[in-house]
């Protein structure tokens, strides 16, 4: 024996008969084996000599015949390649699967020769047999038939084979890995595709679909290549494996095996049976995709996978209901990639659906991507295609590129022990540094409110990193592991490379049209959301539209894709054109126009000539060429506005949809919409998320294109300027600045056509001389200009350099007109040429509002003194401003004495004017500068003193801008300090005029003011800073009006209401815009608005006004009343609105002139609490006595306003305490609760429709003493904002139009303001003491809600001392040990903590804390108490007594509990009901599952589950439904009830007359029916809906009929839809809509019926039950949502209601089985009576299930058999003696007969059964009081109702005079009792004179006899009360002293009298 190491497996293929001959055929080489199992086999032998290999055949037929072995057999060897010797292996009894081979080169079907064998054929018969050793007769196996004939046997032992035909090589394919030492793999196969060739062919065992499991054999397919020779057989096998795609879970070893025939030892046939093993030992490894395409190709792979997971997952969300979380990442990613032990980090930018841009630390290169339909990726990367496969497995992610394999692998790394999800570390199970083994719990964590351990992934000693009670997010590394076996970890070395340098995915075209269809397409990626460089595309996009080639190539390219399909005509006049256009684009180097008007004319006659037939077909065709033909007719300037308005549009669409209104909204909105195509939702939500970068692009885009040519672009631009969230605001103001360039150049040219149109006002004769007619021509124009409302000031700047001298006058005169209206003096204005320019003078009166009342009345009694003058220069160049200066002050003191403060104005103008360039951007380095210019060019010294002698303190500077920007302005005032002009910052951009009417100087006082105008410059705007940090902005204008004469007002408003308001608005319509800006954005504004001309009675009032004020005497009091008036008019149309944009207070100056008589300048300043509330204070200007200043006044007669006495000029205050507060409360979104009386003034006012009447008297409600369980609440009349509980209380005094002489409510109201409303122990103290005191005092309790739930705190004291002892003082992140105090700092807190004594061995001495107490209450668990106590109250407030409850703001925790004890709840649309907030929802669930408040606990929510009935849009809304509610219910527990005078007549019949079915609101209230109102039973919009989002097959309300209040139950009769949401904090959860058939109770309607009736019978209301059901759902969901409890509940609310309840069945309505049972009259007779209309029904079943049991089909038949005579007379024909066939053909007739009528009996049998169900039988048997019509069932019930209640109201007072010791029943008895026993009638007539409405109410009109009858109860009540005392001698013997302290009580007067009766008592009875 000895090893054989360097051999061969070789083979000898032998076929044996029956018969002894054995024919061997060829042989082959089986050498390439992993661990002896073969891999490729190759045929024939190469390695050994011929004579070598004849020999092996030549033995392995002696061995065969030696044993006599029949069939096919395999004979084995090993060859020695160093000695070519060879040895016996074994003799392979069967066909083996390589035979193939032996079949290709041999040309025998061996499969076919074994079966010819087993038939007993011998071989030299077989055809291939004989052809194969070259014999006659040889052929393939078509020719059977000649060779069995002629064929001779020959001797095999002498026969000679042919040569092989070729060579021939086999790969076995298997489920192997060969990166895992060629573990077999099992799972599914996704593709298996081979694509065969003439010289290739293969087999499988799986196909695509399939799968390999993990029992069978991993070889799974053979691939055979065949060749000519060796080497192409090899050739031809690499082929073939590169052809074979097979995708799936398992591994295979084509790649490994085309690395191996790669092979350079298998090429040269050197390899031998061990080689393979070796290379496997060696890990040699098939070869592998570039590394760079394996890192870009998984990086996309893996960006792929999370996009389409995320947008399956958001799509998910969608189609479950919910609403997805608010982000969504689809456009970078950050990839982490581990290959081969290299950590790839990979950042990816998504530019496009299918690009991406790939950075790796510095290099980045694009790709672009495709995914094909079977899952892969086509990557197109430096120019060329790779097509990659990815499949996840355990190891990792492996990739296949273009056929070859690489492996992404996970990271693996258990020394990290790392918190999978945010948790809370609750404690360590093992010690620090101890050992651990796999699976072992190491520590426990808090996840979602649940313990779980954490276990260790692998042995080692654990280090901790975190401490105990730590909170952690996901990821955070809890420990460290130091392994038992390290080579556990795999890690990754960071790769510090780049990529290679490769070019882009695809060439670059390098035309101007391409380029320019790329940057367009760039941008509108970046409208889609995706990732570009803007500045790239931007530029690109600019130089293709400005480049003169690109229409000409756009053309030519448009043509060369329609070229052959045009018509030849059209194509020839084209091509005409364009050579033209062509040739002349050559010689003018471009700069000729694109023909494309001519273009545009040639298609559309085309278009217009051809036949109708063939028109669309044309259209389509020429539609490219169109369209560029219609973009270029505006010229390239026309092309590209046509672009970016399309890019603006796409932004538009998109971005609109998100103003203003919440994403989760605009989701829920885009999800129903596109329902079907959830998708485009993505695309949308996708596109929003990129607003920062479209920004970027649009605001680009503005400036280079818009920005010179705005008007282009007016619609879109003010679509851009009404976007008002904060992320829209730079573009909305860069938009309104073009808006604004675009009215300024408008408006300049308007007046300049304006101005100089005076030109054709001219005279015959008159030679251009200025005649009378053209001078009033040119003042009527200037006027017009001088009064127009627009801010024109800009715009006649920009005309002080118009080459026009003429109209440069006009403009100049108008200016200065506008500027010094009303102070100039008419006709002093003077102007002159001068070289230097214009120059103006005049005169005008001091700026004293005073002497501005009316100047033309003063002109002439006053002195020159009182005059000042001013003066304007206009030049080009500061440097002849002192020239100018010099000239125009000599003019103008000729002409004027010098007064102490006359104004010159400098305005330099011009475009090229050095200031101009100096662009004001807001920059304050850039203003700076051109005030040190300015104050430069004033400190000349000549000019100085010119100025100084003239006595001009004030210098106004003007500089002009180029065309469309706004001037700019500067003011400078002496400053004797300085002894020169400084600058006022304040005042700048105002004109020194304009700061005086505008009062800028209350402003003083305010740091950090800035100014900006408003969009239509006649708002001046200015922010400051108010302490603390509060931002204030100040909105000052003039109001200035068009002439008298065209002054209009209104029926409804005065011509000035209508002026204010339309200033005001444009202020508020600025506002808009910094609402949204987070920087612009102000917490308190005040309005200044002063009205120029004086306001006349006509311009103030209506017409109305008008005619009543003309007969009363007019002063003071009538000014007060129409501004009063004014007011309330525009409060009334801005109120709302205003508050909305924190506008607190506004304030109005105005000259009021009563028929002629000037009465002065007045203030009209309101504040603005609550939006529709408004606190109004007026005053006059006067001089005080003393100080002889200007002074607010308030008028004689009416209280004096805060502002009385107080100088005009009083800086603005800072915000009072009240103000601070209600600026809190806005901020909290609710109002201030002290501003809630207001409220309820205003609605009461309303429900009243006057203004004047007194309806509320509020009275605070305080603790007599300390705060406390129980303490005694008593009336306060405090200051608002003094209290230090934030719970408030009132009793308010309503005087409503139910209760006119007043009623008593208690309010009691969260302070938002103070602690966020949370509750403490002192506002559980403060609720439960209101609570006990309505249950006490039985009146109705409300609860305004605004708060945060239960207070939470720390001990503030102790946090601000303590210490901490660390666990390593050097490393605090291992922990700490305690916390302590010092002894110092013990001393201090020792009341506020529990501390134990520590002693160092250092001597110092720790507290260690082991308690923390607090000073204070309020921390912990205390309010949690107090919180139990206050809902127990609550609840028990419901029950005495009315509760309800008004959600103003949000409602938290226990606020929530609140609001649903307290049963009924009225909902602020925009304010939550929550237990918890989302973000800590969020935190707890461990991502961002909800988005807001709204989406927990809105009215979407609360709103459809019962907790709240009336859903109300604001406080306003809010407070009136609260009233209205309070309008049904008696004013105490017990009381009567609110009844009215009802407008609609009761006796009226019901004219809605259903024919089908009834539609239940439409009975109850009536209907709107083709402008006409179809009546119901209740009275006319009386009926108020309560709970209609919620149980909607069930309707339930309060209404009045006959005035009387009522409630009402009523059945839908629709189907219904009942949605219920998904809950995105649970991924499974799906909304759901369940269809509810009307007429049937559900669980929810069945709850909603009970709560509805326990609600009723304690607001002590009626009840109409409008019964039309059809019974209980009774599914099993129904039944397990608690359908038999919710049936219950109504049985037992009925059973004790106590108040009467009418039960009706409408007409068309049935009541059946259950139905009927829960509302039974019998339930609670005494309260309960039914009625029916006549057409009503009522039965256990309906008639088709009543048949069903009662009258089957047997019973039918009978009755047919009795009633049918056709079938009675066959009957008798078959009773006579007939034969049997007769017999049966009667039977056959009665059959068919039956047949025939048996649907017609049906129905009948259907009638008769209904005939036991209607209204008639049921008042026939009793179980209801009476068929009641329905068109007279109002009138009825009107007087039944108006009956019951009135026996109710006195069965109360019986039972009252009684003292409760007398059942309702026995009450009633004994008011029948007493009626009866009014009247002499006999037993016989008693029971109908009951009955008799007329006799009762006469009877109780008796108020004295009745009042007896309760005199007598009473007494003997207290006779038997009394009488009672004698059963106990105790009681007996007290009785002196209770006496004695009754006495002590009552009033003297009542004293003698009870003292004189006892004594008679006495007497009588001794």
């Amino acid at each position: 024996m000895k090893v054989a190491s360097q051999s061969r497996h070789l083979e000898v293929q032998l076929l044996c008969d029956q018969y002894g001959n054995v024919a061997a055929l060829h042989s082959r080489d089986c050498s390439i084996q992993r661990r002896h199992q073969k891999i490729i086999e190759e045929g024939p032998i190469t390695i050994a000599s011929p004579e070598t290999v004849h020999l092996l055949e030549q033995g392995a037929r002696r061995l065969a015949k030696c044993v006599n072995y029949v069939g096919a057999a395999t004979v084995e060897y090993l060859y020695s390649m160093e000695t070519g010797e060879f040895y016996f292996l074994e003799l392979n009894p069967r066909l083996q699967v390589e035979h193939p081979v032996t079949e290709w080169i041999a040309e025998i079907n061996l499969p076919a020769a074994q079966l010819c064998v087993a038939m007993g054929i011998p071989l030299w018969k077989i055809p291939e047999i004989r052809r194969f050793y070259g014999k006659d007769e040889g052929g393939s196996y078509d020719s059977w038939a000649s060779t069995g004939e002629k064929a001779t046997e020959f001797d095999f032992d002498q026969a000679v084979s042919v040569k092989p035909k070729g060579h021939c090589v086999a790969v076995r394919v298997t489920s192997e890995d060969p990166d895992d030492g060629f573990k077999p793999t099992s799972g599914k196969v996704q593709e298996l595709n081979f694509r065969g060739k003439p010289n290739v062919w293969a087999y499988f065992s799986v196909k695509s679909g399939g799968g390999i499991h993990e029992f069978s054999d991993s070889q799974f397919g053979h691939v055979f290549a065949f060749g000519e020779n060796r080497g192409l057989a090899i050739a031809n096998m690499v082929l073939g494996l590169k052809e074979l795609q097979i995708r799936g879970e398992i591994r295979t070893n084509v790649d490994y095996t085309v690395d191996l025939i790669h092979a350079q030892e298998y090429r040269e046939n050197k390899f031998h049976t061990g080689w393979l093993d070796s290379r496997i030992a060696m890990r040699i490894r098939a070869e592998r995709p570039p590394w760079f395409l394996s890192v870009i190709g998984g990086a996309l792979c893996k960006a792929s996978m999370l996009t389409s997971g995320r947008v399956s997952e958001y799509v998910g969300y969608l189609e479950k209901g919910q609403i997805p979380p608010k982000h969504i990442s689809l456009v970078s990613f950050q990839i982490a990639l581990n290959i081969e032990g290299s950590k790839y980090t990979v950042d990816l930018v998504r530019g496009a659906p299918g690009s991406y841009r790939l950075r790796l630390n510095n290099s980045q290169v694009e790709a672009d991507f495709y995914t094909l339909r079977d899952g892969g990726l086509l990557i197109q990367l430096d120019g060329n295609s790779h097509v990659i496969y990815a499949e996840e497995e355990a190891a990792g992610t492996r990739l296949l590129i273009n056929g070859q394999t690489c492996l992404l692998q996970n990271d693996h790394d258990p020394s990290r022990l790392i918190a999978e999800t945010p948790c809370k570390l609750l404690r360590f199970l093992v010690p620090d540094g101890s050992h651990i083994d796999p699976d072992m719990p190491y520590a426990e964590v808090e996840v979602m409110k649940m313990c779980m351990p954490l276990l260790c992934p692998a042995a080692g000693t654990i280090h901790f990193k975190m401490s105990e009670g730590q909170a952690m997010m996901a990821g955070d590394l809890i420990a460290s592991l130091d392994l038992d076996d390290p080579s556990a970890v795999r890690k990754a070395v960071p790769y510090e490379g780049g990529f290679p340098p490769l070019g882009p995915p695809t060439p670059i075209a390098g035309k101007v049209h391409q380029r320019c269809a790329a940057s367009i397409q760039a941008a509108q990626n970046v409208l889609a959301g995706y990732d570009h460089d803007i500045d790239e595309v931007v530029e690109t996009l600019l130089s293709c539209l400005d480049d003169p080639q690109l229409p000409l190539l756009q053309w030519q390219e448009c043509m060369s894709v329609l070229a052959t399909r045009l018509p030849k005509d059209l194509k020839a006049q084209l091509d005409m054109k364009f050579k033209e256009y062509e040739s002349s684009f050559s010689v003018t180097l471009g700069s000729v126009e694109f023909p494309a008007k001519s273009f545009r004319t040639i298609l559309e006659a085309y278009i217009s000539s051809v036949s109708e037939k063939d028109k669309s077909t044309i259209e389509r065709l020429l539609e490219p060429l169109l369209s560029l033909a219609k973009s270029y007719e505006g010229g390239r300037e026309g092309h590209a506005c046509n672009i970016v308005q399309s890019l603006f549009k796409s932004y538009l669409d998109v971005e609109e949809l998100f103003n203003e209104t919440p994403e989760a909204d605009v989701i829920e909105g885009l999800r129903q919409r596109y329902k079907k195509d959830l998708l485009r939702v993505v695309d949308i939500v996708l596109s929003h998320q990129g607003v920062r970068m479209k920004n970027k692009l649009i605001l680009r885009l503005m400036g280079a294109l818009v920005y010179a040519n705005p008007a282009a672009y007016r619609e879109q631009l003010i679509r851009f300027a009404v976007l008002n969230d904060p992320k829209f605001a730079e573009l909305a103001v860069r938009a309104i600045q073009l808006l604004e360039q675009t009215k300024l150049s408008e408006l300049r040219s308007t007046i300049a056509r304006s101005l100089s149109e005076l030109e054709m006002f001219t005279e015959e004769g008159s030679d251009g001389v200025y005649t009378p007619r053209r001078r009033s021509a040119i003042e009527q124009r200037i006027e017009a200009v001088v009064n127009s409302p627009e801010a024109v000031e800009d715009a006649l700047l920009a005309l002080f350099d118009h080459s026009d001298h003429t109209l440069q006058r006009r403009v100049v005169e108008t200016y200065i007109r506008r500027l010094y209206q009303p102070h100039l003096i008419k006709g002093t204005i003077k102007m002159q040429w001068h070289r230097t320019g214009l120059l103006a003078s005049w005169q005008y009166w001091e700026d004293s509002p005073v002497k501005a009342l009316d100047v033309t009345s003063i002109v002439g009694s006053q002195s020159l003194e009182d005059k000042q003058w001013g003066a304007m220069v206009i030049i080009t160049n500061l440097n002849v401003l002192s020239s100018a200066v010099s000239s125009v002050l000599k003019e103008a003191s000729e002409s004027t004495l010098s007064g102490p403060g006359n104004a010159l104005h400098v305005a330099l103008v011009g475009i090229n004017n050095s200031m101009g360039n100096l662009q004001d951007s807001g920059d304050e380095d850039q203003a700076q500068e051109r005030i040190e210019k300015l104050v430069k060019a004033l400190k000349d010294e000549s000019l100085l003193t010119a100025i100084n002698a003239a006595g001009v303190k004030v210098v106004s500077c003007i500089i002009q801008r180029d065309e469309g920007r706004s001037p700019m302005r500067h003011c400078f005032y002496w400053s004797n300090a300085e002894q020169n002009f400084v600058e006022e910052s304040t005042l700048r951009h105002v004109e020194p005029p304009l700061s005086n009417i505008l009062e800028l100087s209350k402003l003083k006082g305010y740091s950090n003011v800035h100014y900006a105008p408003s969009r239509d410059r006649l708002w001046h705007i200015y922010t400051g800073v108010d302490k603390p940090a509060i931002r204030r902005m100040f909105l000052r204008a003039l109001l200035r009006q068009p002439a008298p004469s065209n002054m209009l007002g209104t029926e409804t408003d005065s011509f000035t209401s209508e002026s204010v308001i339309a200033a005001l608005q444009g202020a508020l319509e600025e506002l808009e815009l910094s609402a949204y800006d987070v920087k612009t954005r102000a917490d308190h504004i005040h309005m200044f608005l002063s009205i120029l001309r004086a306001q006349e009675i006509r311009d103030l009032c209506d017409h109305s006004t008008i005619k009543e004020l003309r007969n009363q005497q007019l002063g003071e009091d009538t000014v007060v009343h129409i501004l009063e008036d004014l007011a309330l008019r525009v409060h009334g149309r801005l109120g709302l609105r205003m508050h909305r944009l924190a506008v607190a207070s506004w304030e109005i100056r105005v000259k009021v002139d009563l028929l002629g008589q000037i009465t002065g300048s007045w203030r009209l300043m309101v504040t603005n609490p609550t939006s529709h509330t408004c606190i109004i204070k007026i005053y006059s200007e006067s001089i005080d006595p003393v100080s002889k200043t200007l002074v607010y006044s308030s008028p004689e007669g009416h209280p004096q306003g805060p502002m009385h006495g107080l100088p005009l000029d009083s800086p603005h205050k800072p915000l009072d305490a009240v103000e601070r507060k209600r600026l809190i409360a806005r901020r909290n979104n609710t109002i201030y609760c002290y501003d809630f009386p207001l409220l309820f003034k205003r609605a009461l006012l309303q429900a009243w429709g006057s203004s004047d009447k007194d309806v509320l008297k509020s009275t605070e409600l305080v603790f007599a003493d300390k705060p406390g369980w129980g303490g005694i609440l008593v009336e306060s009349d405090r200051p608002i904002a003094t209290n230090d509980v934030g719970m408030i209380g009132w009793i308010f005094e309503l005087n409503t139009p139910e209760f006119p002489m007043g009623r008593k409510i208690l309010v009691v109201a969260n302070d938002a303001t103070h602690g966020a409303g949370a509750f403490g122990p002192k506002e559980d103290y403060f609720f439960k003491a209101m609570a006990d005191l309505a249950c006490e005092k039985k009146l109705p309790l409300i609860y305004l809600a605004a708060n945060s739930g239960a207070r939470i705190g720390v001990a503030e004291e102790v946090r601000s001392c303590f210490k901490i002892e660390w666990a390593d003082k050097l490393s605090p992140d291992r922990g700490f040990q305690y916390l302590y105090l010092t002894e110092e700092d013990y001393e201090r807190s020792k009341y506020s903590v529990n501390a134990h004594e520590l002693r160092l061995e250092s001597g110092e001495v720790r507290w260690v804390i082991d308690d923390i107490i607090g000073i204070e209450d309020g921390l912990g668990a205390e309010n949690l108490s107090g919180s139990g106590a206050i809902a127990g109250a609550y609840s028990r407030a419901y029950k005495e007594t009315f509760t309800l409850t008004y959600v103003s703001g949000r409602t938290v925790g226990i606020g929530a509990y609140l609001a649903r004890l307290g049963m009924r709840c009225i909902q602020r649309s925009d304010q939550p009901i929550i237990l918890t907030g989302y973000s800590a929802l969020n935190k707890l669930l461990g991502r961002e599952v909800y988005s807001s408040q709204m989406q927990l606990g809105g009215p979407k929510i609360m709103g459809v589950n019962g907790v709240t009935h009336l859903i109300v849009n604001d406080d306003l809304e809010g407070v009136s439904a609260i009233l209205k509610w309070l309008s049904y219910v008696p004013p105490y527990v017990g009381g009567p009830l609110p009844c009215i005078e009802s407008a609609d007549p009761p006796e009226r019949l019901v004219e809605y007359d259903p024919e089908n079915s009834c539609d239940p609101r439409a009975a109850i209230r009536g209907v709107q029916t083709n402008g006409k109102w179809i009546s119901g039973i209740f009275d006319k919009d009386s009926f108020v809906e309560t709970l209609d989002g919620w149980a909607k097959t069930v309707i339930t309300g309060r209404a009045r009929l006959g005035g009387i209040p009522v409630a009402i139950i009523a059945v839908e009769t629709q189907t219904v839809m009942q949605m219920i949401p998904a809950d995105p904090g649970q991924l499974d959860s799906h909304e759901r809509v369940v269809p509810q058939a009307g007429q049937v109770w559900f669980p929810d309607s069945a709850s909603k019926t009970a709560q509805a009736l326990m609600d009723f019978n304690k607001e002590g209301l009626p009840v109409f039950i409008m019964a039309n059901w059809r019974g209980f759902s009774g599914g099993q969901r129904d039944l397990f949502e608690g359908i038999l409890q919710a049936g219950s509940n109504i049985v037992e609310n009925l059973r004790t209601y106590e108040h009467p309840v009418f039960v009706y069945l409408p007409k068309t309505g049935e009541l059946r089985g259950g139905a009927w049972v829960v509302i039974d009259s019998k339930i609670n007779p005494e309260e309960v009576e039914m009625f029916a209309d006549t057409t009503a029904k009522a039965g256990v079943l309906e008639p088709e299930g009543l048949i069903e049991i009662k009258f089957r089909t047997k019973e039918i038949l009978e009755c047919m058999h009795r009633l049918d005579p056709e079938i009675l007379k066959l009957k008798r024909d078959l009773q006579e003696k007939v034969t049997e066939d007769a017999s049966m053909s009667i039977q056959r007739k009665i059959q068919a007969r039956e047949k025939i009528l048996l649907p017609v009996y049906k129905q009948v049998a259907i009638r008769f059964a209904e005939l036991h169900d209607t209204a008639a039988r049921l008042e026939a048997k009793g179980v209801i009081k009476k068929v009641v019509d329905w068109s007279n069932a109002r009138s009825y019930f009107y007087k039944r109702l108006k009956r019951r209640v009135a026996e109710e109201s006195l069965i109360k007072e019986a039972m009252a005079a009684a003292g409760g010791n007398i059942t309702k029943h026995s009450a009633a008895e004994l008011v029948k009792q007493w009626f009866l026993s009014s009247r002499s009638c006999s037993a016989e007539e008693q029971a109908s004179l009951w009955q008799d409405d007329a006799p009762f109410f006469d009877w109780m009109s008796d108020k004295k006899a009745i009042d007896e009858h309760f005199k007598q109860l009473r007494a003997q009540y207290v006779v038997n009360h009394v009488l009672s005392l004698s059963r106990s001698s105790t009681d007996l013997k007290v009785l002196p002293e209770a006496l004695k302290a009754l006495l002590q009580k009552v009033d003297s007067a009542e004293r003698e009298v009870l003292l004189q009766q006892l004594q008679d008592v006495i007497s009588g009875c001794t």
